[in-house]
């Protein structure tokens, strides 16, 4: 398996976390978890050779070599699967607001799905999405749709720093691990119309997202190092206890930390890896 991380120009990434292309000569490992957690991002995601297989929630969706799809904020996990043969696919992370400064669906109606990127935008921005999968080479692909994209948020012109995103940018300069109260008066919006913002902004309530970047800032560690005792043991700073993050962790991942660790994921891993 081999993941290569993508340079982004600078307007997109205000909207963009990371683009990347995945290639894998075999499908994905059969032994491994497979296990995509939530991270409080929204994807688009572009199998350029090869079928890939998503299943969470009791439900399964699979996209097609050429055929994209938008992934909606999830807050549980989901487990990929694909044919053993040749798979590549060309991946956008999006920021926690970056998809809506793209789309004007609301974002919670995306949430807990994948929709076919047609139903939403019918072209990533004047560039056919026909013409990005049919590239000849997968960074053509990329570099086809990185100039679609940034032409659809130039075409929208969002303006300055939303809500949401000086709200974010609040919570994570707190630490990710207060009772989000204070937000109230730093903001000078009540709770209610913030968490109606965020559903709207992000696919969440802020309280929700809160929880799961600061476990997806855990588990980033943790796939770096691998050790499931310290992760556990950092998350005191974020977290109740430790029971409260372990009870967090398997809501995110299917089970405790040690017996994660055990099983292994390299899979889903291998996108925390520098």
């Amino acid at each position: 398996m081999r993941l290569t991380r993508l340079p982004l120009p600078q307007p997109l990434r205000r909207v963009v976390h990371q683009m990347w292309i995945f290639e894998s000569a075999s499908g994905l490992p059969p032994g491994d978890l497979r296990t995509v957690v939530p991270n409080g991002r929204t994807r688009l995601i572009l199998p350029l050779r090869g079928d890939l297989t998503a299943a969470g929630q009791g439900r399964t969706w699979t996209l097609g070599a050429g055929r994209a799809g938008l992934v909606g904020q999830w807050d549980m996990p989901a487990v990929l699967s694909a044919p053993a043969e040749p798979l590549v696919t060309l991946g956008v992370e999006f920021t926690a607001t970056g998809l809506a400064l793209l789309c004007p669906e609301p974002q919670m109606r995306l949430a807990r799905g994948i929709h076919a990127l047609d139903d939403l935008m019918p072209d990533p921005g004047a560039v056919p999405l026909a013409r990005i999968a049919s590239a000849e080479t997968p960074r053509e692909a990329a570099m086809l749709l990185q100039q679609g994209l940034l032409k659809r948020l130039l075409a929208r012109d969002p303006g300055g720093e939303t809500l949401a995103e000086a709200t974010i940018r609040l919570m994570r300069g707190a630490g990710l691990g207060s009772d989000l109260g204070w937000l109230e008066q730093r903001t000078g919006y009540s709770r209610r119309y913030l968490s109606a913002r965020f559903q709207r902004d992000v696919g969440l309530s802020p309280a929700r997202l809160q929880t799961i970047l600061a476990f997806e800032a855990l588990y980033r560690d943790f796939a770096r190092h691998g050790v499931a005792r310290a992760m556990v043991d950092a998350a005191l700073d974020r977290f109740h206890d430790q029971p409260h993050f372990t009870r967090v962790f398997r809501a995110m991942t299917g089970l405790p930390p040690a017996r994660f660790a055990a099983r292994g994921n390299a899979f889903g891993q291998l996108f925390y890896r520098d």
